[in-house]
């Protein structure tokens, strides 16, 4: 007799400690929400800067690059050269 009421109170307690928690829940997913607004805003607003800073330098960006595909290649015909 004594064990079914052990194992009854101890049923008790588990759900009282199973229950409730749900106004952390809550909090936590509006956390997240709020999180995930002001990232997709902030993203946007740094892609439209990134974009404008990538059309202002594009094309010393892209001269750059030419020269130096140029030069690694300068290089390469002297190697064969040398042989």
């Amino acid at each position: 007799m004594t064990s079914k009421w052990n194992i009854s109170l101890l049923f008790v307690v588990l759900l009282a400690i199973s229950c409730g928690g749900y106004e952390d829940l809550e909090a936590e997913r509006a956390m997240f929400k709020k999180t995930d607004s002001l990232f997709a805003t902030q993203r946007l607003a740094l892609k439209k800067e990134m974009d404008s800073l990538c059309d202002l330098n594009f094309d010393t960006y892209f001269q750059n690059a030419i020269d130096s595909i140029k030069q690694k290649q300068i290089d390469e015909i002297q190697i064969i050269l040398e042989k």
